[in-house]
């Protein structure tokens, strides 16, 4: 998965670049320098961000049972 395409996911969401800053780790100008392509995440990067949208999925349906 690219950084863009988790970028659309997050948007699709609605997840605010904070929320998911904070779900991560990582800091709302690094999720914002990826999302604005200033620099380019890792791989594992990527994978810590994609497993933390997921987190932040599963926990909103979760609260919807």
């Amino acid at each position: 998965m690219t950084y863009s395409e988790i970028k659309n996911l997050r948007k699709s969401y609605g997840i605010s670049q904070i929320k998911l800053a904070e779900a991560s780790g990582f800091s709302p100008a690094r999720i914002s320098s990826w999302e604005r392509k200033k620099s380019i995440p890792s791989e594992c990067d990527i994978n810590i961000v994609k497993k933390a949208i997921d987190d932040i999925i599963f926990k909103f349906f979760m609260l919807q049972r």
